[in-house]
């Protein structure tokens, strides 16, 4: 078990998203693999970022050692590696974040999974869910450059819907219908048209 929760319900801040994550711990309602799905991207992002930021701010000899090897040096002195380790700092990082996004968008390859879009997911997956009809398995998504895609059978021609973001703005769109995201309850009140759009796939 994780010492941390992934979901905390506080009385004096109640709303209709923290009532839509309850609704999943329902007796009817609990998928197992669902929460572990979304439990499990929890962690991992919030394990992802906490040891990146550790190992930026206080590097280990094994990255100075990765970064010295870039650099193409021959032997390693504790002169050298002081720095290296000297070298890394926030000024240094925003430097070559810059360069790294300049390198992706050249190659266009520049995919950032957002934190915002994984909990639309899983808002949009939850809703899907409900309806007995609809197998949490066959659901799944795909982060592209201009779309996050949420598919059935990883198959990018059956598209569910789109979540779009335009400066840090978002939207899902279903079926061509671009529907402004202003918080998780206005993800909720799509539930008809997420379900009739996914209902296509899942008819027998």
């Amino acid at each position: 078990m994780n010492v941390n929760p992934f979901l905390v319900f506080d009385f004096n801040e109640i709303n209709d998203a923290l009532i839509d994550d309850l609704t999943k711990l329902h007796k009817n309602n609990i998928d197992i693999k669902e929460l572990l799905e979304e439990a499990t991207d929890f962690y991992f992002l919030q394990g992802f970022s906490a040891a990146f930021a550790n190992e930026l701010y206080d590097p280990s000899d094994d990255f100075i050692k990765a970064i010295f090897n870039r650099m193409n040096g021959k032997r390693m002195t504790d002169p050298i590696k002081l720095k290296i380790r000297q070298q890394i700092s926030s000024t240094s990082i925003q430097k070559a974040l810059k360069k790294v996004i300049e390198e992706e968008s050249k190659n266009g390859s520049l995919i950032i999974t957002t934190a915002e879009e994984l909990k639309i997911y899983h808002t949009i997956k939850t809703i899907l869910i409900h309806k007995r009809e609809i197998d949490a398995d066959r659901i799944s998504y795909r982060d592209q450059k201009n779309s996050f895609n949420i598919l059935v059978d990883d198959n990018n021609k059956k598209i569910i819907c789109k979540i779009l973001c335009s400066r840090n703005n978002y939207s899902v769109e279903i079926n061509g219908i671009k529907h402004d995201v202003k918080g998780i309850e206005s993800v909720v009140a799509l539930k008809k048209q997420l379900l009739d759009a996914a209902m296509l796939y899942f008819q027998k």
